[in-house]
Parts: C-alpha cells; structure tokens; sequence
C-alpha cells in the first residue's frame, strides 16, 4: 500500500491500495481484489489534526470467500465534517453494479426476472459523534449520539427498497427510534431473503400474510412498512425481528 502526502500540505494523505489484499472478515479468510482501490483524508491544520473529509474510490471490485464471490462495478464513498452541526459527520456511499454470488441467483426462483446484477445502492445518513474526530480518537473513541437516514435506497430490477428515519443509542446502548421502510414488489424482496437464506420459508409465509394484510392487492406497488427500535428490540410493523444493534462503542 502506498501512502502519500505533499510536503506543502502535510494534513492531507492520500491511500492507494494494492490490486490484491487477503483479508480475515469475522474469522473468515477473504481475497479482495480490485481495478482500482484508493482513498484521501483531509485534516484541519492545526495540533488536533480534526477530520475535515474523507474520499474513497474503487472500480472492478471483487471479493471472495469460501464457497461465495461478490463483484461490484463501481463505489465511491465520502465522509465530511456536517455543515449545520458541528458534532456530525455526513456520510454517502455509492455502490454502482453489485453483483450477487452466483449461488444466491442460482436459488432463485426464474419467475423473479432479476437481473445478474443490482445496479445502484446509495446510503446518505449523519452520524452524530459526542466528540469530534481527530488524533485523539483511538486513545478516547467517539460515541455514536445519533444516526439520521437521509437516504437509503436499492434498485435491483423490478425490486426498489429506500428507507428513512433517525436512531439514538438508549441507556443499553441499543439502536432507538423509528425507520420507514419503503418496498416496491416486497414479495419479490421476501423471494430473495428466502433464497438468501436469511429468512425461513415458513416465517416468510407469515410475513407475507401480514405484509398482504397492510397493503392489500399492492405487491407490486409501494408497501410502507415501520421498523421499530425499542427497549433492546427490533420489530417490522408488529412483526419481531430480534436484538436491537449495539449502537455504542464506536471502535
């Protein structure tokens, strides 16, 4: 990996990544190979070295694990320092042609029509930290104080999924607060966390009545669906999921 800075300007870094890293994700050994892999950090001069943005950019992307490979055509990613709160950062992520594994479209069922690849995901959100970003980070990690969605959004053939809302860490630590899911073609969207393997067969024919039961006569057109964070849980309208994520550490 090659690591560059101008001698001008000292506060600002830029990554560029080999086309080949080996990589342990979870336990797990994973080859991540890519076109081109690179990123930019920008700090504000000074003692502090406060982050003022981040930049990262890939092409020709692929990953690969035991038995699973993933590719993605495109991402470009930034992290910036809010302009209405100064304890925030704006984060954006795009992920252009995602390709899932091979596998999971072989599951399928042929009658879903989805393409080989999910051409767009797009995350727009703010993090709200309760202390800045900067050199002193890893020694006193930043808390997570919120997170607002502002945009989150799939688009994979027929099937779209956006979602907005905002999360705040409770006295556990556990994600609280309210996100408004959004799907277009949901039965196709519980198709796929079957084949997936995300989603027993038997669980998805109750949340298929359910969801039938909300948006009736709608499956192929738009179903809102709440997703609830409350006291350490989660629920999709009135149907558990599980724990609530852990909000709290940040590192």
């Amino acid at each position: 990996m090659q690591l560059l800075s101008l001698s001008y300007k000292p506060w600002h870094w830029i990554a560029v990544l080999p086309d080949r890293q080996d990589l342990v994700i979870l336990g797990e050994p994973v080859a991540l190979e890519a076109g081109r892999l690179q990123a930019s950090l920008v700090a504000t001069p000074g003692l502090d070295l406060t982050l003022s943005r981040i930049h990262a950019a890939g092409s020709d992307i692929r990953l690969r694990g035991a038995g699973w490979q993933i590719g993605l055509a495109e991402l470009r990613g930034a992290l910036r320092q809010a302009a209405a709160r100064l304890d925030a950062q704006e984060l954006a992520l795009e992920l252009t042609d995602l390709a899932p594994d091979r596998g999971l479209m072989a599951r399928l069922p042929a009658a879903t029509e989805l393409p080989d690849t999910i051409s767009n995901i797009r995350i727009g959100l703010e993090l709200g930290l309760n202390a800045p970003l900067d050199r002193h980070a890893l020694a006193a990690p930043p808390q997570i104080a919120d997170i607002v969605l502002r945009e989150v959004r799939l688009t994979w053939g027929r099937l779209e999924i956006d979602a907005t809302g905002r999360l705040h860490p409770d006295a556990t630590g556990h994600a609280e607060g309210r996100i408004e899911l959004r799907m277009r073609h949901w039965r196709l969207a519980l198709e796929v966390a079957v084949a997936g393997g995300w989603l027993h067969p038997d669980i998805a024919r109750t949340w298929a009545e359910v969801m039938g039961g909300l948006a009736p006569g709608e499956a192929d057109g738009w179903l809102l669906l709440p997703l609830d964070f409350r006291k350490g849980r989660v629920s999709l309208g009135p149907l558990p999921l599980g724990p609530a994520p852990v909000l709290r550490p940040l590192f």
